[in-house]
């Protein structure tokens, strides 16, 4: 009779977990661009939101006081960016909240994330202007000085920059890292410093994790052209410490990059940022 009543309840525990599991939260969506923003309302249009933790439940509607709410189909979802078709024949004019959520499993509906006037819908025949797209840089313009030697060749290096929500070299940037190999190869004596970054969008943890990850994927790439990797250390600091503040793409930008440096010696983690 014991082993029954045991057996039964380990056989409850283990579905009381698998429950718990199934019913995890899915993390609310992070939405830093909508393209287009704006659609005519006797169209449909297709949409791209970029932005991070997007789940392969997810859905997207636009929502106004007093109209029935217009459903995304047709959804393309990668883990950065969600594409869908808004159909906006015969809805209100003006701007429309947009709503991104995921839903967990067995029906488990996180808290969706809301753009307030995210969409704006136009009357037929208007106009609409397409704002004009911001390049991320592809060189640092200016370089502060390390305490290294009389001719400083970390004058001749430059910041490697990634993607939002990305740890792997962005396809520009390999130019600019051959270039300072170049100048690491040079100055083999020196010890190298890549410290890595992230932009303030996401958890701390998160971030601190995403700019070692940058880092690291800087100092493979390294290695991987010659470089010794016992010359290397790497550091993360996460979102600390931005190269430019601001809460826009601009900044957001510049603040996604691995620092490249040469050292006589290895500094402690806070005076490598000098």
């Amino acid at each position: 009779m014991q082993k029954k009543l045991m057996l039964v309840s380990v056989v409850a525990l283990v579905l009381l977990l698998s429950f718990s599991v199934f019913t995890s939260a899915c993390p609310a969506p992070q939405i830093s661009l909508v393209s287009p923003d704006k659609g005519h309302n006797n169209e449909t249009v297709d949409i791209v939101i970029t932005g991070a933790k997007f789940h392969k439940s997810a859905y997207v509607k636009l929502i106004k006081s007093g109209e029935e709410e217009i459903v995304g189909t047709n959804l393309q979802i990668t883990k950065t960016e969600l594409t869908c078709t808004l159909d906006l024949k015969g809805k209100a004019l003006g701007e429309w909240d947009l709503v991104v959520g995921n839903i967990g499993s067995i029906s488990k509906k996180e808290k969706p994330t809301v753009l307030t006037n995210g969409f704006t819908i136009v009357a037929a025949g208007t106009v609409i202007k397409e704002e004009p797209k911001k390049e991320e840089p592809k060189k640092e313009e200016t370089k502060e000085e390390k305490p290294v030697a009389k001719d400083d060749p970390n004058k001749e290096l430059k910041s490697i920059y990634f993607d939002f929500d990305d740890g792997n070299v962005r396809k520009d940037q390999f130019e600019f890292l051959d270039e300072n190999i170049k100048v690491l190869k040079k100055n083999a004596k020196l010890k190298i410093i890549l410290g890595g970054h992230s932009d303030d969008r996401g958890t701390e943890e998160y971030n601190y994790d995403l700019s070692r990850q940058r880092a690291e994927a800087v100092k493979n790439y390294l290695v991987g052209k010659g470089i010794s990797a016992s010359r290397i250390t790497v550091f993360a600091y996460g979102e600390e410490y931005p190269a430019v503040e601001g809460q826009n793409e601009s900044a957001w930008a510049y603040n996604r990059r691995v620092d490249v440096a040469l050292w006589e010696f290895v500094p402690a983690k806070e005076n490598a940022l000098k």
